[in-house]
């Protein structure tokens, strides 16, 4: 973890599954994997990228 503090990202066990397959997918194919936080993740644009469908998130608004 991140800090002294977390969140959960995952309403049900289906949805943290899903995000651990969509690790393992992404990583196969990525050249790079760079980790961001705080206020390096607002300047990414994400503008640019094809949307995954996906379980909702606690953290989807």
């Amino acid at each position: 973890m991140y800090g002294s503090r977390w969140v959960p990202l995952h309403a049900t066990v289906e949805g943290w599954v899903e995000s651990v397959a969509l690790t393992y997918h992404a990583s196969s194919y990525a050249k790079k994997i760079v980790k961001v936080t705080a206020d390096e993740v607002e300047a990414i644009r994400l503008e640019e990228h094809e949307p995954v469908l996906e379980v909702a998130g606690l953290a989807d608004s």
